[in-house]
């Protein structure tokens, strides 16, 4: 039995197994497994903890691992992309030497579901709520398409705009990205501190959380008549991904 999972934390959120075990049904693949590994502290040795896990080929890597997951992964190892963004979300063993190697799907999940000429017509740039490893994917995306973009983070720094310096800002924004976990369940009650009270119809929020379907901030969004979407399109994209990627090691 080939094991693949998903190692973050937390993940009580998780749709992956659910989604593989479905689509290997679907598709009529046997002899795989999808386990959840919630893991509190990051290994101190990611090596010697793969070892551990009999059968594990591939991992999804996700909160807050996405980048730190990278210090024992040799640039080499790394995909093109993963060494542009400096994080990665999936990880596979190599079977002809035994070595990690990296990718990242993320991006290509995102721009596969963004309504990309919408997007582009409001000639405005974008906004991105947080700064770890999936804002990075984020960013490296809208450069691909020419979307300029600015990064709010709770504390601002020469690269990131603080959240409470966004106060009568929001109008120089089309598409603003929510990267953060602020909104999943179960503390679905959160939302990033923006001022929800200058989203108009002229913004196009994207909730990357999915799970609830529709967080606070997409219903305060849409209250003022922005294009709102969740992340669970992009998730699936992503996830395709990373199939396609384990499956040029193992057939």
């Amino acid at each position: 039995m080939r094991r693949l999972g998903l190692i973050g934390h937390p993940l009580t959120h998780s749709f992956s197994p659910r989604y593989f075990e479905e689509k290997w049904f679907r598709e009529g693949v046997h002899g795989y497994r999808y386990d959840l590994f919630d893991v509190e502290e990051f290994p101190a040795s990611l090596a010697d903890w793969w070892q551990d896990q009999e059968g594990l080929i591939g991992v999804n890597v996700t909160i807050p691992y996405k980048i730190e997951v990278l210090k024992e992964i040799e640039k080499s190892r790394q995909s093109e992309h993963v060494r542009v963004i400096g994080a990665a979300n999936t990880l596979v063993m190599d079977p002809t030497d035994g070595e990690l190697r990296a990718e990242n799907t993320d991006w290509r999940g995102f721009l596969d579901v963004l309504d990309q000429e919408q997007v582009l017509a409001t000639g405005r740039p974008a906004l991105i709520l947080g700064n770890g490893g999936a804002a990075r994917a984020i960013r490296y995306a809208l450069e691909r398409i020419g979307v300029d973009f600015g990064v709010a983070h709770r504390a601002a720094d020469p690269d990131t705009i603080e959240y409470s310096a966004l106060k009568r800002q929001m109008e120089s924004y089309g598409l603003i990205v929510n990267t953060t976990p602020l909104g999943t369940y179960p503390n679905d009650d959160q939302y990033p501190p923006i001022p929800y009270d200058e989203i108009d119809e002229e913004h196009y929020y994207f909730d990357l959380v999915y799970r609830p379907e529709n967080t606070v901030a997409m219903k305060m969004c849409a209250l003022g008549g922005a294009f709102v979407q969740n992340g669970y399109g992009m998730l699936a994209a992503q996830a395709e991904y990373a199939w396609e990627f384990w499956r040029e090691y193992y057939r």
